[in-house]
């Protein structure tokens, strides 16, 4: 299981909005995932890179974001918003 620290959620809030300005909803196989160093990084998708554990692709991200209202990754509560769902959504992951 992922348990990131708080400077990891912080960094992986940045991640999610680099992401989201990086991959349009166009690019629904983009992928958004880290690594056991909880390392996080994206992709073109629709694979992760090995040793590394899927996030959340990106019109997943999107739904997230809609469903929940929590969009606004340009302020920091909106990036902990999404990385909260983020994460809650990873770990009912298979």
């Amino acid at each position: 299981m992922f348990n990131p620290t708080p400077d990891q959620r912080k960094e992986l809030g940045g991640k999610i909005r680099d992401f989201l300005n990086e991959h349009p909803p166009t690019d629904v196989d983009a992928v958004l995932f880290v690594d056991d160093h909880a390392a996080g990084g994206y992709s073109a998708g629709p694979d992760v890179p090995a040793g590394c554990r899927l996030l959340v692709r990106r019109d997943e991200l999107d739904m997230i974001a809609v469903t929940n209202a929590a969009y606004d990754v340009d302020s920091e509560a909106g990036r902990d918003a999404l990385v909260e769902l983020v994460l809650e959504r990873a770990e009912r992951q298979p």
